[in-house]
C-alpha cells in the first residue's frame, strides 16, 4: 500500500487548489494491475518523505500483519487517529480471544509439523446475510406469523468424536417415521450439554442415514479405484525404467496424495530404493487401520440444537425442515429462484413466494446500504470478494499425545474490512479451542 495525493480542480470562488490524500492498494485484475482506495486521509500534513512510514503503519493495522520495522511514535499517533476516525480496528486486536477467567496467554508445546487446516467454510457472505436478517427484524416478523424461531444445525465434523456410539449402527438406534419416498434414517438422542459461560444448553442427536452411507461408499469406491489405478501406473513406469529418479517418483506420489487426499490417508505408500538412494526400483502400498474408522462413520452425522426438551424424532423433523429453508435462502448467493414455481399446492406456492420475497429484501437492503455509502458494487461482486473470508479449524499435536483444535475466523483482508465497514457488520464468532486425548 502507498499514499497518493490527489489535486482537485481550482475553487471557482477563490481559485485555491485543494489536495486530498488516499491510502491505495495495487491489485491484479483480468485487465491488468489496478489500484483501489483503502482509506481517505483527507488533507495530510506530514512531510512527503514520511508518507511511506505512515503507509506501512496503516497497512499493518488494516491487514493484521506485524510491523516489518519499528515506527516512530508520532507516526503511530497519526495512524491511530486515522484508524479511529474511519472505524477500522486493528485486525490483530480484532482477532484476539477474550479468555474469561484466564490471565495471560495460554502457552503449550506443540509440534509444528503436525499442523493442519481443515473444515474451511465461507464466512463473509454469511456474516452479511445474518446481520441484515437481524437488522430487518426477520425473527420478530416470523414469530408474528406463527413461525417458531429455533436453532438446529448439522455437525458432520463431530461424528468422529462419537465413533464408539456409531459402531454397529443402526443397532440401538430408533428408525424415523419417514415417507416412503424418503431415505431410511436411524436416530439416537444423547444427554444434553449443560449451559456454560453464557452458551445455551445443547441437545445432540446421532443420525445414521442408509442412503447417505450408500452414496458415500459409492463415491469412495470410485475414488479408490482411480487412486489404485494411478499407483499401478506409477509402479509400471518405475518397473519399465521410464522413471528411476527418486526425487521425481516422490513428486509423483505427492501429486497423488494431493489429488486423492481422503483416500490416500488410508494407505501407507513406500518407495523401494536401489543400492544408489537416488534411484528407485518400485513402489508399494498397503491399507491402514484408518479404513475401519472411515467405514464406521459413513452415513453418520450429528444434529445439535438448543431445544433440549424435544425428543429425537422431533429434533430430526425440525432439521429436515431447516434443510429446505436453507435451500430456499441460498438465493442470497445465486438467483432468487422466484420463477418458475414448480409447486402444485396453493400453500406450497405461497410459501415459495414468501421465502423468495424475504431473500429479495435481504439482497435489496444490502445493495441499497452500499449505494447510500457511495459504493455501487452489486451483490454478485460483493459475494465474490467476501468469498475469500473464511472460518477454519487449526489442528496441532502437542505433548502427551494431546491434539489441540482451534476454530477461528481468518483475519479479514482490506477488501473485506471495507465492505464490513460500509455495511456496519462485525464478526460475532469467538475463537473456540478444545483438547482431544489421542491414543498412540
Amino acid at each position: 500500500m502507498y499514499i497518493r495525493a490527489i489535486k482537485k480542480a481550482p475553487n471557482p470562488k477563490n481559485g485555491v487548489v485543494y489536495t486530498t490524500h488516499q491510502l491505495v492498494e495495487s491489485h491484479r485484475t483480468e485487465k491488468g494491475p489496478r489500484q483501489r482506495t483503502i482509506m481517505h486521509l483527507e488533507a495530510l500534513t506530514l512531510p512527503r518523505m514520511r508518507w511511506r512510514e505512515l503507509a506501512v503503519a496503516l497497512e499493518a493495522a488494516v491487514t493484521g500483519q506485524p510491523l516489518p520495522c519499528p515506527i516512530a511514535a508520532d507516526i503511530e499517533a497519526v495512524a491511530a487517529a486515522y484508524l479511529a476516525q474511519h472505524g477500522v480496528k486493528d485486525a490483530l486486536r480484532h482477532a484476539e480471544v477474550t479468555r474469561k477467567g484466564k490471565a495471560g496467554p495460554q502457552l503449550v508445546p506443540v509440534d509444528l509439523d503436525t499442523m493442519s487446516n481443515t473444515l474451511s467454510r465461507s464466512l463473509g457472505c454469511e456474516l452479511v446475510g445474518h446481520a441484515f436478517y437481524q437488522r430487518l427484524g426477520f425473527p420478530t416478523l416470523l414469530a408474528a406469523c406463527g413461525l417458531d424461531a429455533y436453532l438446529v444445525i448439522e455437525r458432520r465434523d463431530e461424528a468422529k468424536a462419537f465413533e464408539p456410539e456409531f459402531e454397529g449402527a443402526p443397532e440401538g438406534f430408533q428408525e424415523t417415521e419417514a415417507r416412503p419416498d424418503q431415505e431410511r434414517v436411524w436416530i439416537k438422542k444423547l444427554p444434553a450439554l449443560e449451559a456454560v459461560a453464557g452458551e445455551p444448553a445443547l441437545a445432540r442427536v446421532l443420525c445414521f442415514s442408509e442412503g447417505r452411507a450408500e452414496k458415500e461408499q459409492g463415491m469412495d469406491r470410485l475414488k479408490e479405484e482411480r487412486f489404485l489405478k494411478d499407483l499401478e501406473k506409477l509402479n509400471k513406469s518405475i518397473g519399465t525404467g521410464y522413471l528411476k529418479d527418486t526425487a521425481k517418483a516422490n513428486q509423483r506420489i505427492g501429486r497423488l496424495l494431493e489429488r486423492y487426499a481422503a483416500i490416500a490417508s488410508r494407505y501407507l505408500i513406500k518407495l523401494t530404493l536401489a543400492a544408489d538412494p537416488s534411484k528407485t526400483v518400485g513402489v508399494t502400498w498397503a491399507r491402514t487401520d484408518k479404513v475401519r474408522t472411515h467405514e464406521t462413520l459413513q452415513g453418520c452425522y450429528v444434529i445439535q440444537t438448543t431445544h433440549v426438551d424435544y425428543d429425537a424424532e422431533r429434533i430430526w423433523a425440525l432439521y429436515m425442515t431447516l434443510t429446505r429453508v436453507e435451500a430456499a435462502f441460498r438465493a442470497l448467493k445465486s438467483d432468487l429462484g422466484l420463477r418458475p414455481v414448480r409447486h402444485q399446492g396453493g400453500n406450497r406456492t405461497r410459501a415459495h413466494l414468501f421465502v423468495s420475497v424475504l431473500a429479495y429484501h435481504l439482497l435489496a437492503s444490502i445493495e441499497r446500504t452500499m449505494h447510500l455509502k457511495g459504493d455501487t458494487r452489486s451483490w454478485a461482486t460483493l459475494r465474490e470478494e467476501l468469498g475469500t473470508h473464511q472460518r477454519s479449524t487449526i489442528t496441532l499435536r502437542g505433548a502427551t499425545d494431546t491434539v489441540h483444535q482451534v476454530r477461528l475466523s481468518s483475519i479479514p483482508e482490506a477488501v473485506h474490512q471495507e465492505i464490513y465497514r460500509l455495511l456496519e457488520v462485525r464478526d460475532p464468532l469467538a475463537r473456540r479451542r478444545r483438547e482431544l486425548n489421542v491414543r498412540v
